[in-house]
């Protein structure tokens, strides 16, 4: 029977072992197709670059313009001044909760996020280049327009309740205490400059 129990924690050492280099390999081979991909200059030669690769497609590509909404543009709920082409609303609750080591330390939860975008293109010179579906991308480098923190409504025994949980553990309660909410806004803005990664996607160039 021990001998069984071994050989079944060896396999299933293994199998996760395996599962973490393949990870690891994967992520080192495209951080490396990323740092040797191609910076294209926005101009109405970039449609024959395209077509000299196979499918009309090249692997990796990094290109620079200036954004514009294809379209009625995102408005800021916050500010109705910025507009742009992709939006990120998120509430995150902050709570005081104790750790499995048994320290107490402030945490954010996440409640909610919500994503909008719509077309838009880079532009630059005389030409551009479509970005049809940007929330594919598995970064968004966003820029945040509102950042807003709601403490809650704490009574003084809900403050004197808190105090005598972290002061020498004193007293143990069930579950975090929640001191507030932070309401975040993040916005790619319409006519700033971008960079836009993109692998295996088509580039349509417009003269």
């Amino acid at each position: 029977m021990d001998y069984i129990r071994e050989i079944l924690a060896l396999g299933i050492d293994s199998v996760y072992l395996g599962l973490c280099y393949t990870f690891y390999v994967e992520q080192c081979s495209a951080i490396k197709r990323v740092q040797n991909a191609a910076v294209l200059d926005l101009n109405p030669e970039l449609e024959d670059i395209v077509k000299t690769h196979p499918d009309n497609k090249i692997p990796y590509v990094a290109i620079r313009g200036t954004v514009a909404a294809l379209g009625a543009p995102i408005t800021s709920v916050n500010n109705q001044n910025i507009t742009g082409t992709i939006q990120k609303l998120s509430v995150k609750e902050h709570v005081f909760a104790r750790s499995s080591a048994g320290f107490w330390s402030d945490q954010e939860r996440a409640i909610q996020e919500v994503y909008n975008s719509v077309p838009f293109i880079l532009q630059a010179s005389n030409a551009s280049v479509e970005v049809l579906d940007a929330l594919r991308a598995d970064v968004l480098d966003l820029e945040t327009v509102a950042d807003h923190f709601e403490p809650s409504s704490s009574s003084v025994f809900d403050l004197v309740w808190v105090f005598l949980q972290v002061a020498g553990n004193i007293i143990w309660r069930h579950g975090p205490s929640h001191f507030g909410h932070n309401d975040t806004e993040m916005v790619e803005k319409a006519g700033e400059k971008a960079v836009r990664r993109t692998f295996q996607k088509g580039a349509r160039s417009h003269s």
